[in-house]
């Protein structure tokens, strides 16, 4: 009998892992999901700053003009 109830203490353990084993597995894939997603909105966000700095690299190169620009009618007394 002594055997009998230690097969099924190891089958109720060996149960408990399984379903541990699919808890943690479903778990996993939830944090996949969640990475996929912060990985796509740090594209986004990298995007976001490449064109922010392309719009700051115009606008500096519109005032560089400019100030060129006001400097040859300031030459010219104008």
């Amino acid at each position: 009998m002594l055997m009998v109830d230690e097969l099924q203490l190891l089958e109720k353990k060996l149960h408990e892992l399984a379903n541990k084993t699919a808890n943690l597995n479903a778990e996993n894939e939830k944090m996949k999901a969640e990475l996929k997603f912060f990985e796509k909105d740090s594209e986004g966000i990298k995007k976001t700053k490449s064109d922010i700095d392309g719009f700051q690299t115009q606008k500096n190169q519109i005032k560089e003009k400019l100030t060129k620009l006001l400097n040859k009618f300031s030459e010219a007394g104008l």
